[in-house]
């Protein structure tokens, strides 16, 4: 039977191949977003003893509309939160939520006592999939999330702001309607960053308004 804990494979090689099939296969099929597809991939999640197989079930069952998705987040947050590994993969999977609530999730899991804002793998993890969640991150409100995330990270965690603000470089190649939101929110940055105190963030910022 599965267990709640975390138990790596006795060689990271073994079954690789079919953990991966497994993988694609469920991201294909979860799009139909039928009840049997979130039922077969619910009781993967439940039945795999390995954590890879476990996030690949999880990342499946958030990008669906899967009713219980929150409580299955939830119960494999208390699966993982004492595992740095796993952990951040479970991080990695609440950034990459294309759901409306992926800002309230962020706002959950940054508050959580487990979570160290100054924590590389924790930051990056958590921050870093959000800039690379390409269906939240362009709306309004997604932009205005990197705006005061990278300003706030600029004195804490410069390197992950830096990791996070790359999203934005190619602010000149981007749709008409939207370079000139991005535009305005790293001129936000760099007015609300201390060029001294972050001077490879700031200077980062102005060379994208430049180019």
């Amino acid at each position: 039977a599965a267990t709640d804990t975390y138990r790596p494979a006795a060689h990271p090689k073994d079954g690789y191949e079919e953990r991966r099939l497994k993988a694609v296969l469920l991201r294909i099929l979860i799009e139909l977003n039928t009840p049997e597809v979130h039922g077969l991939a619910e009781d993967h999640f439940r039945r795999a003893w390995h954590v890879s197989d476990r996030m690949s079930a999880l990342v499946a069952i958030n990008l669906s509309e899967h009713p219980l998705r929150a409580a299955i987040m939830e119960r494999a947050y208390h699966m993982w939160k004492g595992h740095l590994s796993a952990y951040a993969g479970y991080l990695g999977v609440v950034g990459a939520t294309p759901h409306e609530d992926v800002f309230d999730r962020l706002a959950l899991e940054e508050h959580r006592p487990t979570f160290r804002l100054q924590h590389p793998t924790h930051s990056r993890a958590l921050f870093g999939s959000m800039a690379g969640n390409n269906k939240m991150l362009w709306t309004d409100r997604g932009i205005e999330w990197m705006t005061a995330t990278v300003i706030r990270l600029a004195l804490i965690n410069e390197n992950t702001a830096n990791h996070l603000v790359a999203a934005f470089q190619q602010v000149h190649k981007l749709a008409d309607d939207l370079r000139p939101k991005v535009l305005r929110a790293l001129r936000a940055m760099k007015d609300g960053i201390d060029a001294d105190k972050s001077p490879s963030i700031a200077g980062r910022i102005r060379s994208y308004l430049r180019t």
